[in-house]
């Protein structure tokens, strides 16, 4: 069962790169090839802050044990439903389908929303550690 999980995670990962890849479309080659890199870096230390945080509080076993699985996880939710509506707004500047006043209105709205999302995912990740420390002590029978 674990391997099922394992591909379709990065089955998923790679989707969300290849997102990014369509969200980009009609952009030069080595523009598209940076900025899916740019987005994958910040996604990457996003996700990371955010396990951070949201592990406080979290015996040390558990957080280890549990953060692969979780930030393979979130990683491409977070490419999809954050970095995908950036790259459009760069999409559409670079191609200049925008004017830049509206390119920075719609990247703050963008980066707001995104912040709301990534309090919930705290709080999300930080649930799904507890669950998974509340579990350890029932095996173990420290109830």
């Amino acid at each position: 069962m674990i391997n099922i999980i394992v591909v379709f995670l990065i089955i998923l990962n790679l989707f969300s790169i290849f997102m990014l890849s369509k969200m980009l479309k009609g952009t030069e080659t080595q523009f598209k090839v940076v900025s899916i890199i740019a987005l994958i870096i910040v996604n990457f230390v996003i996700v990371n802050i955010i396990y951070s945080i949201s592990q406080i509080g979290i015996s040390d076993e558990v957080a280890t044990k549990s953060k692969p699985m979780i930030l393979f996880t979130a990683f491409p939710i977070n490419l999809i439903a954050m970095a995908s509506p950036i790259a459009v707004q760069i999409r559409k500047a670079r191609l200049s389908e925008i004017e830049k006043d509206k390119f920075v209105k719609n990247i703050i709205i963008c980066i707001i929303i995104d912040i709301i999302l990534l309090c919930i995912e705290c709080a999300y990740i930080k649930n799904i550690q507890f669950g998974i420390e509340e579990m350890g002590r029932r095996i173990n029978g420290k109830t």
